[in-house]
């Protein structure tokens, strides 16, 4: 029996064996797929995550709820960066948005870790800032309140 990418299991359909245990460590996959060219590549498995990690940023941007469930479900990472967009993570999206709602559900789906404290690039004029601070700036007062509460620092 061959090597078997088990990186997505429990994403999409049975959800078995990941019950009791978060799919994220520190924001991103615990089991990251294998990268082109490796035993275990997937391109359909690969291809699947740029949509789903796309389509995460975008719904985290819109601040809709039901979008980031079903993109965290296909497999996107709430702390992974996105390059062309600053290195801004969805969770600065959904701040700059004012989505409490969002931001609570991005929060809970990546887990404890230091990808909270991400800090953005060059994006909108501005670099250098945590999701605390983007939700300041742009006087999301609810989201501010709420990273506070969990413990985000500036």
């Amino acid at each position: 029996m061959g090597l078997v990418c088990s990186c997505f299991d429990g994403l999409i359909g049975d959800s078995s064996s990941t019950e009791g245990k978060s799919r994220f460590v520190n924001g991103m996959l615990a089991s990251p797929h294998p990268p082109p060219g490796q035993p275990g590549f997937d391109a359909a498995k690969l291809k699947a995550y740029i949509g789903a990690t796309a389509d995460l940023y975008a719904a985290a941007q819109a601040g809709d709820a039901d979008a980031c469930k079903i993109a965290l479900a296909a497999g996107a990472e709430p702390g992974k960066p996105n390059h062309w967009k600053g290195n801004t993570t969805p969770l600065h999206a959904a701040a700059a948005a004012g989505s409490s709602i969002v931001c609570n559900l991005l929060l809970d789906a990546g887990g404890k870790g230091t990808w909270v404290e991400a800090v953005t690039g060059d994006w909108d004029g501005h670099s250098g800032e945590t999701a605390l601070v983007v939700a300041e700036r742009y006087q999301r007062q609810d989201v501010a309140d709420l990273f506070r509460s969990r413990g985000l620092a500036r």
